[in-house]
């Protein structure tokens, strides 16, 4: 069994293989913007309960959000946008923070 990944779906323990060996998603399968919408957290409580519930049952949805998962996790983060580089930079002073800036 090489290559299982073990997550909790569901409140459940479950074994997840890759997506090698791909099986036909059935009728009832999540669409991939709505697995994702379930990883990124922007989906309401009951829609994220519908699709926890949907991910105990059924193996290939596991797999995609794992393998959804793994890519995300793995994509390089988007460089800082050039004026939050430099209010950064304003920020700090000699490699010291100025002391003006800092909150108690």
């Amino acid at each position: 069994m090489a290559n299982v990944i073990k997550a909790y779906f569901g409140g459940e323990m479950k074994e997840v293989r890759p997506l090698g060996r791909r099986r036909k998603a059935s009728a009832d399968c999540i669409g991939l913007v709505t697995l994702g919408g379930y990883l990124d957290g922007s989906m309401a409580d009951q829609d994220k309960t519908k699709v926890e519930a949907h991910l105990v049952e059924c193996s290939t949805c596991r797999r995609v959000v794992v393998e959804l998962y793994l890519l995300l996790r793995l994509r390089p983060a988007p460089p800082a946008p050039l004026e939050l580089v430099k209010a950064a930079k304003a920020l700090v002073h000699d490699g010291t923070l100025r002391e003006d800036f800092v909150t108690q």
